[in-house]
C-alpha cells in the first residue's frame, strides 16, 4: 500500500508504508541492499524531503529486520478482511451504500 510519503536518504528513495506506535516504516524504492528502514516519526517533518542517514533507527532486508511482523502490518491496510483492521474507519465510511450493502455479499468468479 502506498502511504503517499516519499523521502530521500543519501541516494535512496524510501516510501512510507505504515506508522505504528510513533515509528514510521519505509520501503526502499531504488536499493536492493537496504529494503526496509524504521525512523522515529517525531524526527520527520512534512516540509522536508531529504534526510540524514543518522535518523535511521533500524534497517534490514526484510520486515523482521526492522522489527515489524507482516501480520501486524496487514492490520493497517484497508484491504484486509477482519474485524481488527485499525485503519478501516480512516479509509471507508461504513454508512456508504458500498460498505453497508455489499460487504457481506459473496462473489462468485467462474472461468470458462
Amino acid at each position: 500500500m502506498l502511504y503517499g510519503r516519499i523521502i530521500l536518504i543519501g541516494t535512496t528513495y524510501f516510501n512510507k508504508i505504515v506508522e505504528i506506535d510513533g515509528y514510521s516504516y519505509f520501503l526502499a524504492l531504488n536499493s536492493r541492499k537496504i529494503r526496509f528502514i524504521k525512523i522515529n516519526s517525531d524526527n520527520l517533518n512534512k516540509r522536508h524531503f531529504c534526510y540524514s542517514p543518522k535518523l535511521i533507527e533500524k534497517e534490514g532486508s526484510n520486515l523482521h529486520g526492522v522489527g515489524i511482523n507482516i501480520n501486524h502490518l496487514l492490520y493497517f491496510t484497508p484491504f484486509a478482511k477482519c474485524d481488527m483492521v485499525y485503519s478501516a474507519n480512516k479509509y471507508y465510511d461504513k454508512s456508504t451504500p458500498f460498505m453497508s450493502k455489499k460487504i457481506n455479499q459473496n462473489i462468485t468468479i467462474e472461468f470458462d
